[in-house]
């Protein structure tokens, strides 16, 4: 793995017209074409660790703690997604309706748009998210 850099992780989150904007201390390297994103957020007490492994084409989110699971957000196909918040399982087919990313010289940005789908005819969860991630300094 490259040299680790601290960074400002900065999401903006609109699930079916709610937004949220949340930061987050944690680190980033590059290695092998695949951006590293690495952070924790609370919720309440509850911790939750969020590994992003991000290229140009897709990205996978982790996540492990109150909330796991796995997201993969590929525009090239559709996927099962198990997940758990808090006690309760969930699980949904994920539409990526969009994805990109782009690199500047101290920072990334990741925005993307998908629908979650849980199979019970009830109205499938539209997202969107805008994950900036800001270099500060080397480890």
């Amino acid at each position: 793995m490259n040299n680790i850099i601290n960074a400002v992780i900065r999401i903006k989150s609109i699930i079916n017209g709610d937004e949220t904007l949340n930061e987050y201390i944690g680190e980033y390297a590059f290695d092998n074409g695949v951006h590293n994103i690495a952070y924790s957020d609370y919720t309440g007490t509850d911790l939750t660790k969020n590994g992003i492994q991000a290229t140009d084409t897709a990205m996978l989110l982790h996540r492990a703690g109150a909330f796991e699971g796995d997201m993969f957000f590929d525009i090239n196909s559709d996927t099962v997604v198990k997940y758990n918040a808090l006690m309760v399982r969930s699980g949904f087919l994920l539409h990526t309706k969009s994805y990109s990313l782009t690199k500047k010289e101290n920072q990334i940005r990741i925005e993307l748009e998908y629908t979650l789908n849980d199979g019970s005819g009830q109205d499938e969860i539209s997202g969107k998210q805008k994950i900036k991630v800001i270099f500060e300094d080397k480890l």
